[in-house]
């Protein structure tokens, strides 16, 4: 943030809960520890950018 940024010095905020436009589906249909479920589409979410099916099952699960 900055000093004059609204509600307060230094305010931030979480502008998207997904990702806006990915590049891909984040998918690597070679991995057989962490398959892909078929018809599934994967997106980074959260503020912590939360991409590929890997990491997104390692934090929900």
């Amino acid at each position: 943030g900055w000093a004059t940024a609204p509600d307060g010095p230094y305010a931030w905020g979480l502008c998207f809960k997904d990702e806006i436009s990915p590049q891909s589906n984040y998918c690597d249909a070679t991995n057989k520890k962490w398959p892909c479920y078929p018809g599934k589409s994967y997106n980074g979410r959260g503020p912590i950018q939360l991409s590929w099916y890997v990491k997104s099952d390692l934090f929900t699960t």
